[in-house]
């Protein structure tokens, strides 16, 4: 009896394992469908005036970011996949020199939080005709009584005075294994780097 319930455990799991990756490649299936919706940050007080357009796959949902550079939230429908819009200023345009210097892996890797781990970088990005690059780390933390893991990849880009991140997370559900969580994450990347590659930036063509 106790074999035919490990077998049935073992059994639930695997299709909560499946169910799971199935959710990453229909957002990914969405967006190449077309199905997506746009946002715009025109008018938002936490732009600072960056008019930036971002399309996203239909199914998400679009939420206030709730700190005070985090323009906006979005979530895959299940909430375990996550990207936020991040917009920092200075009084000044950045030089060319401030540029190379941000543009580094070395500076790439002090942008990630104490307990995550580097996987990648790329510094030689473009977006808009603007130097852009990105950066992959996992990240284990701690949130109340949840042990948090995630499997993050960000993108950077400068425009003008304007210091823009476009974060993407994958969680861990509870009782999933951080491998499972990489996997999950390797099965969605490519919708990533299709949602960076759709911003516009208006202020640009005006």
């Amino acid at each position: 009896m106790k074999y035919i319930s490990l077998i049935a455990f073992l059994l639930l799991i695997n299709l909560f394992r499946s169910e799971a990756q199935i959710s990453e490649r229909n957002s990914l299936n969405e967006f190449n469908s077309g199905k997506i919706k746009k946002f715009s940050t025109s008018g938002l007080d936490k732009a600072k005036g960056l008019k930036l357009q971002f399309k996203y796959p239909a199914s998400w949902k679009s939420i206030d970011g709730e700190r005070p550079h985090v323009v906006r939230k979005f979530a895959q429908s299940d909430d375990y996949v996550l990207s936020l819009i991040l917009i920092n200023t200075q009084e000044q345009s950045f030089t060319q020199q401030e540029i190379d210097e941000l543009f580094t892996t070395e500076t790439f890797k002090s942008m990630i939080p104490a307990d995550g781990i580097y996987i990648r970088s790329n510094t030689n990005m473009k977006i808009e005709g603007l130097k852009a690059g990105s950066i992959e780390f996992t990240r284990t933390s701690k949130r109340m009584d949840r042990i948090i893991y995630s499997h993050n990849e960000s993108y950077f880009f400068i425009y003008k005075q304007y210091f823009v991140s476009i974060q993407f997370m994958v969680l861990n559900k509870d009782s999933e294994s951080n491998s499972h969580v990489d996997l999950r994450y390797k099965e969605i990347q490519p919708l990533f780097y299709k949602m960076f590659n759709s911003i516009v930036i208006d202020n640009i063509w005006e």
